[in-house]
């Protein structure tokens, strides 16, 4: 089964290309921030595919430790012959892209790795360019939701849940402010408003000086709780975040163990180790940073 496994933009040619999550690509353009992005962009410079198969041959043929975008290209993929695809359209989701011409490695991209026979190795092994058909949107965030179980799920939506609360305890402590500064500098102006003044009747309060406490109290309990709710939703990110980087990596060291002998054989044991541990660990991070910055947003 063919997919998508990593997704790269370089704003310009010296820049180094930048993982994300997600790409919007733009018919007879390119893909929104990238170097190549163009009004009436060539068909070969719209977007760029490469198999991470043939890096990763590279890597293990001549022991190096390259990654898949450190080859430039936009999209990484698994299981597709791309070299098969030439003058043939393909579907990335719901956007639909056709291959014009391989990508044959530059003399820059040569001088940036400093690899040993980069040209020669990748000469047909390069990749892809591709003209976008039709605009659309490219979210890895997606297949990741799709990958977690029900129980993980369930945990994201209490998060959401708390931020909710958290986010509505917030507005009522801040919104407690100015009442509570007012008690403090007239209590009697605040006291023969018709509104205290009913409700402090309904509790039995007769006097200003009597308001005073109640409403100190109320202050301090409304800041209290929505510190605790922040509290525990910080707690609850990270929980979540965390369990689900162990249940990803668990997943890729089963599916591991579980690859036919030759592959065992053939593969480098750091890269094995680095989709066990370090990947999936990248990945959850970046979730989790995602999660404290909405919440620090507050």
């Amino acid at each position: 089964m063919s997919k998508i496994i990593a997704l790269g933009i370089a704003k310009n040619s010296s820049q180094k290309i930048e993982e994300v999550s997600k790409a919007e690509l733009i018919a007879g353009k390119g893909v929104v921030g990238d170097r190549h992005f163009h009004e009436n962009n060539s068909v070969r410079s719209q977007i760029t595919l490469i198999e991470s198969e043939n890096i990763d041959y590279y890597n293990n043929k001549f022991k190096t430790n390259y990654s898949y975008l450190d080859f430039r290209r936009n999209v990484v993929t698994k299981g597709i012959e791309l070299n098969n695809l030439v003058g043939k359209k393909l579907s990335i989701g719901n956007i639909e892209i056709e291959g014009h011409d391989l990508c044959r490695p530059c003399k820059h991209l040569e001088e940036t790795l400093n690899g040993k026979d980069i040209i020669k190795e990748f000469l047909r092994r390069g990749g892809l360019r591709c003209e976008i058909l039709t605009s659309g949107i490219i979210n890895l965030l997606v297949r990741l939701w799709r990958h977690l179980s029900r129980r993980r799920k369930y945990q994201f939506g209490s998060v959401l849940g708390l931020m909710v609360i958290s986010a509505f305890l917030e507005v009522i402590s801040l919104g407690a402010v100015l009442p509570f500064l007012g008690i403090l500098a007239a209590p009697d102006m605040v006291f023969n408003h018709s509104v205290t003044k009913s409700i402090a009747n309904t509790f039995g309060i007769i006097s200003s000086e009597q308001l005073v406490l109640p409403i100190t109290l109320v202050f301090i309990t409304a800041v209290i709780i929505a510190g605790g709710v922040r509290i525990l939703l910080l707690w609850a990110s990270v929980r979540v975040a965390f369990s689900s980087g162990a249940d990803m990596s668990i997943d890729v060291y089963r599916r591991t163990l579980y690859q036919p002998y030759t592959i065992h054989v053939n593969r480098n044991s750091s890269e094995v180790i680095s989709g066990i541990v370090t990947k999936a660990n990248q990945t959850i991070s970046n979730i989790f940073s995602s999660m404290v910055a909405l919440i620090d947003s507050y």
